[in-house]
C-alpha cells in the first residue's frame, strides 16, 4: 500500500510541473497569448482504494474420535462330567442264536470252459469230408487224365448256406468248373452255437486224382 501512496504522489507532482514548464515557454513565443490552464489537483482523500475482502479462515473439521468396542468376555464353561456307561443285560435267547452255527452257502460249480478251437477243427473236417464225398470230376478231365489240386475259399452263413467263392486262377480250367460245381451244390450243417459266429471263413485245397485205371 505504501508503495501505491507513493506513486500517486510522484504522479501529482510531475503533472504539476509539466504544466508549469509549459506555461513558461508559451509565454515567452507569444506575450499576447495567455493560456488559459487549470491544474487540478489531485488529493489522496479524492482517491478511494478499494480493499480486497478478508479471505474466510478454514478452521479443519476435528477428527473423529475411534472409540474400540468392549470386547465379549468369555462365558467360562463347566466342568464335563464323567458318563458312566451301564452294561446292557442280554437275554439269553440272543446268545444262543449266536452260538448256532451258519450253514455255509452252496457253491456253485464252474462252467465248463468251450474249447472253440477244437469245435473249429470238427466242423472243419466235417465240411471237407462231405466235400470229398460229393466232388463232381469233369468226365473230360478224366478222359484226358488231368489231375491237380484247385485252392478254394468261401463263406458259411449261419444256417450253413455257402457264399462268396473264390477259385485259384492258376488252377487247370475243367478242375476249376469241377470245383465251383461241387460248391454250389452242396449245403452244409448250420455254425455251432458255441463259436458264436454268424458267418465263418474257409479256405481249402480240393485234390482231383484218378485212382485206378
Amino acid at each position: 500500500m505504501s508503495k501505491l501512496w507513493f506513486f500517486i504522489l510522484l504522479l501529482s507532482v510531475t503533472i504539476a510541473h509539466l504544466g508549469a514548464f509549459m506555461s513558461i515557454k508559451t509565454n515567452s513565443k507569444a506575450a499576447f497569448i495567455k493560456p488559459d490552464l487549470k491544474i487540478t489537483k489531485i488529493t489522496l482523500s479524492s482517491v478511494v482504494l478499494k480493499k480486497d475482502p478478508p479471505a474466510p479462515k478454514i478452521v479443519p473439521k476435528p477428527a473423529p474420535k475411534i472409540v474400540p468396542k468392549p470386547i465379549p468376555k468369555l462365558k467360562k464353561l463347566a466342568p464335563l462330567q464323567e458318563l458312566v456307561l451301564e452294561p446292557i443285560p442280554i437275554k439269553q435267547e440272543t446268545q444262543d442264536q449266536e452260538t448256532k452255527q451258519v450253514p455255509p452257502k452252496p457253491t456253485l460249480a464252474p462252467k465248463s470252459v468251450v474249447d472253440t478251437s477244437s469245435v473249429l477243427d470238427r466242423y472243419t473236417s466235417s465240411v471237407r469230408a462231405l466235400i470229398s464225398q460229393n466232388l463232381h470230376y469233369p468226365s473230360r478231365a478224366k478222359r484226358y487224365r488231368i489231375q491237380g489240386v484247385v485252392d478254394v475259399s468261401f463263406t458259411i452263413l449261419k444256417d450253413g448256406t455257402i457264399t462268396a467263392i473264390i477259385v485259384d486262377k492258376k488252377s487247370k480250367n475243367l478242375l476249376k468248373k469241377g470245383a465251383l460245381k461241387t460248391l454250389r451244390s452242396l449245403s452244409f450243417k448250420p455254425i455251432p452255437s458255441e463259436l458264436k459266429q454268424d458267418t465263418l471263413e474257409i479256405s481249402i485245397p480240393i485234390k482231383f486224382s484218378i485212382i485206378g485205371d
